[in-house]
């Protein structure tokens, strides 16, 4: 089964980990990118929180953005984006927009 990583603070992660999701609460970006760069081989989605994100060195995000696997979604924070948005954006990465 591929697996789903999410990169994001303890709380939030609590709720990816009831879903099966394993997750990861680096404390500083030296961290971030080590795990970044050494994801699973059979890693088929990161999910990254703003936050963590802005941590990342310029032009990293983008990079990982544009790869075809794994797929790579930035969350937005609470109440930056409606629950629909972030639907839409997943299935368009999945290529399943309509």
């Amino acid at each position: 089964m591929p697996t789903v990583l999410y990169f994001g603070d303890e709380a939030r992660a609590a709720g990816w980990r009831l879903a099966g999701v394993a997750c990861h609460t680096p404390v500083d970006a030296q961290t971030l990118l080590q795990l970044l760069s050494s994801l699973p081989e059979d890693c088929a989605l990161v999910l990254i929180e703003a936050d963590q994100a802005a941590r990342l060195p310029p032009g990293f995000a983008e990079a990982a953005r544009r790869r075809l696997s794994p797929l790579f979604l930035e969350l937005p924070a609470p109440g930056q984006a409606d629950p629909a948005e972030l639907g839409r954006r997943v299935q368009a990465l999945l290529g399943m927009d309509t």
